[in-house]
């Protein structure tokens, strides 16, 4: 079952709807983008996937806002 996930096309693309919303959240709202994203996640994959993932997606965002708006200046 878990192969058969991680292969499948449409799962793939609900998980990037998932992230989008949760990046629309942390946008609108300033935070909840990780329990927008691990909430939802883990009906898709398995939470040892997710948790990971989630981390690195938040570091990420947080970081290159900041590093845009340096190279503006």
């Amino acid at each position: 079952m878990a192969a058969y996930l991680l292969t499948h096309s449409l799962v793939w693309l609900l998980a990037a709807l998932i992230v989008f919303v949760a990046a629309y959240v942390r946008a609108t709202i300033g935070f909840g983008s990780g329990l927008v994203m691990v909430g939802f996640l883990t009906f898709l994959f398995p939470i040892k996937l997710v948790v990971p993932l989630v981390l690195l997606l938040d570091i990420l965002g947080s970081i290159l806002p900041e590093r845009a708006a340096v190279l503006r200046l």
